[in-house]
């Protein structure tokens, strides 16, 4: 059975043509044993339920929390261990020199492009505007 509700029965019968089984309004078939399809509009009838307000300081307190044992789980293992701490620093490592030499290279191209800009007012033309 195609089930009611606003946005189905804006579709054409030739819409649900070819599906076998299908019964009742729009298609010319009708439905012999089928168990009605509740609709699908919503019901007014239900009230939203809201967080209480007491909640709210317990899921940041909660958050708080996770956050500093993390931390202090991931501290712990770079002060107790020491082949974590040597990979740990050797990536930091790594990862500023990539930065120290992306900003050197950026440094040398804008003084590459500066040396290279013709100033306002030189054309190459070689003659003078009268």
């Amino acid at each position: 059975m195609i089930p009611t509700g606003s946005q189905i029965q804006t579709f054409s019968d030739t819409s649900f043509q070819g599906n076998k089984g299908l019964c009742g309004y729009p298609l010319n078939i009708s439905c012999k044993n089928a168990s009605p399809v509740p609709s699908l509009v919503l019901r007014s009838d239900r009230v939203p339920v809201e967080c209480p307000l007491s909640l709210e300081p317990k899921i940041f307190k909660s958050a708080a929390v996770g956050f500093v044992v993390g931390l202090g789980i991931f501290i712990g293992l770079l002060v107790c261990c020491k082949r974590w701490n040597e990979c740990f620093f050797k990536h930091v490592e790594q990862v500023l020199e990539r930065i120290s030499i992306w900003k050197k290279n950026k440094k040398e191209e804008i003084v590459d492009n500066e040396l290279t800009e013709i100033p306002f007012g030189d054309f190459s033309g070689g003659g003078r505007l009268e």
